[in-house]
């Protein structure tokens, strides 16, 4: 429900003026579910405040409450005398008000699970990001040896991508559109041109594959 009526503010503040009686009776609801969330942790403090803390779903819980809960704290202590500046901070403060929707995470013993499942497959993605990194940068040291020259080679000047390999950063950005196959083949056309085709057929097609 929470999340629906975020959403709902989210779509009617661009017309405040026509639906601010809406928006006044949104804006009550949000302030006692933000109450009620923090008399939940209120509650699991007396209950046990040490074992809170080694849990770490609640201390997810109190993240994302707080995140919550700093705009409102703001915009009580400042009150009708706050300046534009921050005004305009609370506002962009309470555009994590919709981070609650992840406390759905901690009441559903499912979504836990799936949570830690992502976690832990991070863990292995890691290292394949770092293979996919290395493989990377060898393939932009190559492209920077072999063409390079055509980003000083006046004969090369008519080429639309003739400096795409002209130095380090360059070549591995170029790769990447390589890699999503963004206008690919006038970059291979403009490399063949600097190299020999036979091998940039084969780097092209090496580096698309893997």
């Amino acid at each position: 429900f929470n999340s629906v009526m975020l959403g709902v503010q989210a779509e009617l503040t661009s017309d405040r003026k026509s639906y601010w009686q809406v928006l006044e009776v949104l804006g009550i609801f949000d302030n006692f579910i933000l109450v009620m969330f923090v008399v939940e942790i209120v509650l699991k403090w007396i209950d046990d405040f040490n074992g809170f803390w080694r849990d770490g779903w609640n201390v997810f819980d109190f993240v994302i409450t707080l995140m919550s809960a700093v705009p409102e704290i703001i915009a009580l202590f400042t009150g009708g005398t706050s300046s534009a500046q921050a005004t305009a901070t609370v506002k962009h403060l309470r555009v994590f008000r919709i981070l609650r929707s992840l406390k759905m995470v901690v009441r559903f013993g499912s979504l836990r699970i799936i949570v830690l499942t992502i976690l832990q497959a991070f863990q292995s993605m890691a290292f394949i990001m770092l293979l996919l990194f290395i493989v990377s940068y060898i393939f932009a040291i190559i492209a920077v040896n072999v063409f390079s020259t055509g980003g000083t080679d006046p004969r090369y000047a008519h080429l639309e991508y003739h400096d795409s390999f002209a130095t380090l950063p360059m070549s591995l950005a170029t790769l990447f559109q390589l890699l999503t196959l963004d206008h690919w083949y006038v970059v291979y056309l403009d490399l063949s041109e600097i190299a020999s085709p036979a091998f940039t057929t084969v780097y092209v097609l090496m580096w698309v594959w893997i």
